[in-house]
């Protein structure tokens, strides 16, 4: 059953997110980095599998980019405002 905001003919197909290998990626892989990029103008989530690439230095820094992520999520509307708001994409996308 779907949710009060989602169509009922939303399908798993319509939200699905992609997995993106960080090894791959690490490894300069094009189609992963093609697939990267087509998630990130497509749907603009990704699932990123850690499990083959992760050592303890990737996992600070991607510890540390969640943490700006949501140091960021938490600021008051009127601080994220301030933010450019790239209108010719999405009048929600923020850049800065």
């Amino acid at each position: 059953m779907a949710g009060p905001n989602v169509p009922s003919d939303t399908t798993k197909k319509d939200v699905a997110l992609g997995v993106i290998s960080l090894q791959s990626l690490i490894n300069g892989d094009p189609s992963t980095e093609a697939m990267l990029l087509k998630a990130c103008t497509d749907l603009g989530f990704f699932y990123l599998d850690c499990v083959d690439g992760c050592s303890g230095r990737i996992m600070e820094e991607v510890q540390a980019m969640y943490s700006l992520a949501t140091n960021f999520y938490d600021l008051p509307q009127g601080a994220k405002s301030e933010w450019l708001v790239d209108r010719d994409h999405d009048e929600h996308l923020v850049m800065g």
